[in-house]
C-alpha cells in the first residue's frame, strides 16, 4: 500500500524541475467574431422599426408572410418558418425609396403543406434577389430587381 505513495513522491521533484518557477501565461483572448453578412447594414428611416404583411411574391398571393426591419436586420415569418438575417436598405435620393441588399438569412426548418412551402421559398428567393425598395404613394412596400416587382406588402397594424 505504501509503494504508490513512494512513486508519487519520487516523481514530484522531477515534475517541479520542468518548470521555471513562473506562472503560466494567461490564455489568449479569442478574436472578436465578425458580424454576419449584412448584420451591420443601414436601415433607411422610412423602414427602421417598421413591420409589414406581405401580400404578394411576384404574382403569387401569400398569407402569413411578414417582414420587419430593425437595427440592420430583417426578421419575420416566411408563412411557415421564422427567419432573420442582415440587410442593407438605404435611402436613395428619396425618403421613400433606395437600395436593398439582404445578407445571410437563417430560418427554422418546420415542415408545412407544399403550397405554403412553395410560397415561402419564393419569398426567400425574392429577398435574395431584391436590389431596390420603395414605398408607394398608397403606402405599399415594394421590393424590386430592375423593373421586376418581387414583393408587395402593406404596413402591419401596430401591436
Amino acid at each position: 500500500m505504501k509503494r504508490p505513495h513512494l512513486v508519487c513522491l519520487a516523481i514530484l521533484p522531477l515534475l517541479m524541475a520542468c518548470t521555471n518557477g513562473e506562472s503560466p501565461p494567461a490564455p489568449a483572448k479569442p478574436a472578436p467574431t465578425p458580424p454576419a453578412a449584412g448584420a451591420t447594414g443601414a436601415i433607411a428611416p422610412a423602414l427602421e422599426g417598421s413591420s409589414w404583411q406581405v401580400t404578394h411574391v411576384g404574382d403569387l398571393a401569400v398569407a402569413r408572410t411578414t417582414i420587419a426591419f430593425k437595427e440592420g436586420r430583417i426578421y419575420g415569418s416566411g408563412g411557415c418558418n421564422r427567419y432573420m438575417g442582415g440587410v442593407k436598405a438605404t435611402a436613395g435620393g428619396s425618403f421613400s425609396a433606395g437600395s436593398f441588399e439582404s445578407g445571410q438569412v437563417a430560418m427554422t426548418m418546420m415542415a408545412c403543406p407544399d403550397e405554403m412551402m412553395a410560397g415561402e421559398q419564393a419569398f426567400m428567393n425574392a429577398l435574395a434577389e431584391a436590389k431596390r425598395w420603395a414605398i408607394t404613394s398608397s403606402g405599399e412596400l415594394q421590393l424590386l430587381a430592375g423593373d421586376r416587382l418581387l414583393v408587395r406588402a402593406t404596413r402591419a397594424p401596430a401591436g
